[in-house]
């Protein structure tokens, strides 16, 4: 726990995270991934894409869902929160932070605990669901120059005595690409960085 060798992630962060993705090979994986990684993922990943494309074809941004089908990949980040003294933290579980996606998806819902800033600026508390949660991260904000801004959330101490869980779909840029949008060209590489500068 901690995230002392994550790059976004703070260390007062209460949760362990293990990420799976279609950019490493499945080979990278252990063995006992192969079989769900070469089945349900790109089940998984064709259903994730269909729900952002819907938000995508209503949202008036002219080239958008061009540069969503030949820049876009995905990967999930599968987040356990142990049970813990709430002494270990200050107050949050996981900090006050944006997602580093264009869209972050929770297929599974959502566990008690998840917060985030509303438009007047306060922190809002969603309640547990089973419904598919979708949110703009900071890769629309940097797209839009800021007129669709990321999603500010975190997660609160509600229960620090129950474990919780969560499975965060992230639509990530892919590795290595020069790309291209309205008027701007930048890397994938150079927006990571832009990204990473907020930490």
């Amino acid at each position: 726990m901690g995230q002392k060798d994550s790059s976004n992630q703070y260390e007062t962060d209460l949760l362990h995270s293990f990420v799976l993705s279609e950019f490493s090979a499945p080979k990278k994986f252990p063995n006992e991934f192969h079989p769900f990684l070469k089945n349900e993922w790109q089940l998984l990943i064709e259903q994730v894409r269909s729900i952002e494309l819907n938000i995508i074809k209503n949202l008036p941004i002219p080239g958008l869902e061009a540069f969503y089908h030949g820049a876009i990949g995905h990967m999930i980040s599968c987040n356990f929160y142990p049970k813990v003294d709430k002494s270990q933290s200050i107050n949050l579980r996981l900090s006050k932070h944006v997602d580093v996606s264009l869209f972050t998806v929770f297929v599974f819902g959502a566990s008690e605990g998840f917060a985030f800033q509303n438009l007047k600026n306060e922190t809002q508390v969603l309640a547990l669901t089973d419904n598919i949660i979708i949110f703009p991260g900071y890769l629309l904000e940097f797209l839009t120059n800021g007129k669709y801004k990321a999603l500010e959330h975190q997660v609160d101490f509600l229960n620090p005595h129950r474990e919780r869980y969560s499975f965060a779909f992230f639509s990530l840029p892919k590795p290595n690409l020069t790309l291209k949008f309205m008027d701007r060209t930048f890397t994938s590489e150079a927006y990571f960085k832009n990204y990473l500068s907020l930490f």
